[in-house]
């Protein structure tokens, strides 16, 4: 079997292939406003030597279009056991004033961008990206010329976790199997889309579940669960099990949730099945869902994986973001949604 890395940068080349006849001819280095698509894609400015980015994406991106194929984009590649899966995601909300989600996305590669997009048809928001999905390795992505870039125009598909403007935040996290339900007639979207459906269209967590309750969902392999916080204190674990949607919301002032399937298992029970979930609800419990971004970064840290790409606490009522790439969490990478971004 080709490697994870080799499978993602033969699709990047198929990608190209494809976007070759839509993209206007630019010479090498930053295209210029005017330069037809790739335009989109020329605030990008590499912030830490993780390395990890920030990428303004200008321009609509045209979801509706997108929604109205199947799409089974995602994590597609057979994992060894589960240990490379190793997420952890949790919301507090004991602090009113300050709700917030923290996150960290654990896996093999060792790159990240957090991408910024305003729709006209949907909400802004900024979400985090691994940029192995389109073929890019450890490589200065600013560096290269224009036609190499052209893969980031996908970027706005590939959330892996996200947060938009009216507080509402997503994540997935790998889970050991997953049956979703299938309705005919709906769309059937992969799990990175369905994110995208979300921080587009939803206000609130109510919101979000019903628009995954109208859309299929393609498991892929490793299979998935939702994670979903927003800024009124709602958060929800959203699973697929014997084809039903299975909803489990929070019913204190805090969630958390790690990689095994929490539908079926009592409360009790949880703190068992996960280290880092026992970690995460300790402290959560301990302090009453009462914690401020510093504390909350501190808890990834204390859950984070020697293979932990990104740790990001996302501020539900700010729209503050802050990342550690690559479990560096002397020197993280705050930004906003409505901060001026660089480029």
């Amino acid at each position: 079997m080709p490697s994870r890395t080799a499978a993602a940068r033969l699709a990047a080349a198929i990608l190209v292939a494809a976007l070759a006849g839509a993209l206007l001819a630019c010479a090498d280095g930053q295209p210029s406003a005017g330069a037809g698509p790739l335009a989109a894609i020329s605030r990008l400015t590499r912030v830490h030597d993780y390395p990890m980015y920030l990428l303004d994406y200008r321009g609509d991106y045209r979801l509706a279009e997108r929604l109205r194929v199947s799409d089974t984009r995602g994590p597609v590649s057979r994992v060894p056991g589960t240990s490379a899966w190793a997420c952890t995601a949790f919301a507090a909300f004991g602090d009113g004033t300050r709700p917030l989600v923290g996150r960290s996305f654990d896996w093999q590669h060792h790159a990240a961008i957090l991408v910024r997009t305003d729709p006209s048809d949907g909400f802004a928001s900024a979400s985090m990206v691994d940029p192995a999905y389109m073929g890019f390795g450890t490589e200065d992505i600013t560096r290269l010329p224009a036609s190499a870039r052209q893969p980031l125009l996908e970027a706005p598909f590939l959330p892996f976790d996200g947060l938009n403007e009216h507080g509402v935040a997503m994540a997935l996290l790998a889970v050991p199997q997953a049956r979703a339900p299938y309705v005919a007639g709906r769309a059937t979207l992969g799990p990175l889309l369905m994110i995208r459906l979300v921080l587009d269209r939803s206000r609130t967590v109510s919101e979000a579940l019903s628009l995954l309750a109208r859309h299929n969902l393609q498991v892929g392999d490793p299979p998935v669960h939702f994670f979903l916080a927003d800024a009124t204190g709602q958060a929800a674990i959203v699973e697929y099990v014997d084809g039903e949607i299975v909803v489990t919301p929070n019913d204190r002032p805090w969630l958390a949730v790690t990689n095994f399937i929490v539908a079926g298992t009592s409360a009790e029970a949880r703190p068992s099945l996960c280290n880092r979930y026992r970690a995460a609800t300790n402290a959560l419990a301990g302090c009453e869902g009462r914690m401020a971004a510093p504390e909350a970064l501190a808890l990834l840290a204390t859950v984070s994986q020697p293979h932990t790409m990104w740790s990001v606490v996302y501020e539900l009522a700010s729209g503050r973001i802050t990342v550690a790439p690559g479990r560096d969490f002397s020197r993280p990478v705050a930004w906003g949604l409505t901060t001026p971004w660089p480029g």
